[in-house]
Parts: C-alpha cells; structure tokens; sequence
C-alpha cells in the first residue's frame, strides 16, 4: 500500500481520523494513534485562537507603581536613617505613605 501524500513510498500506517494510508513523513502524533496532515490541520484549525492583542503596556500599573515606591520609600528611609538625615527619613515615609494609600485608592 502506497501513502496517500506521496505515492512513491509504502505506507506505514492508516489516519486514525479518515483511514487514509499514511507514510513515515506524514505521521503526525504517532502515539497513541497516527493522523494524516489534513486531519492534523483540521484539528489545529479547529482550535481556540490566543488573543495576543493585549501589549505589555497594558499590564495593571499597579502591580509595577506601588512595588516601586516601597523599594523607593525603604531605601531613602534607611539611607537618612544611616547617615542621619531627617529629611531623607521623611520623604521615605511619605514615599511608604502614599504607596500604603495608594493600594486601596488606586482603582
């Protein structure tokens, strides 16, 4: 028995979806059951379709902002408290403030 794809081989095996005689090139998925390319096309076809149209940009700001100025806030909070500079202490505090509110205001 000769593939249906190309006739100059001998077929290997049959499409599990058609029964069409398939060679060792035309095999897809061999285990558990081998399918021909047309019903392997069809199947993928058949598919649902992964909606791509959301760019990175629209990533919820929040989840990048609010990290930022708790990293932000805490680094100038220890850097004024190291070097001891109150006015770096208070903007880090109003930089852990505002992040703070910012969680529950932030829509």
């Amino acid at each position: 028995m000769k593939c249906d794809y190309h006739p100059e081989y001998d077929a290997v095996s049959t499409c599990s979806k058609c029964g069409r005689p398939i060679c060792k090139v035309c095999e897809y998925f061999k285990e558990p059951n081998p399918v021909c390319l047309t019903c392997y096309e069809k199947h993928v076809s058949s598919l649902p379709k992964a909606d791509y149209s959301k760019r990175t940009s629209d990533v919820n700001k929040k989840t990048i902002v609010i990290p930022g100025l708790v990293v932000l806030g805490t680094g100038l909070f220890s850097w004024g408290t190291a070097i001891s500079c109150s006015g770096l202490m208070i903007v880090g505090v109003i930089l852990l403030a505002v992040s703070i509110l910012g969680l529950g205001l932030w829509k």
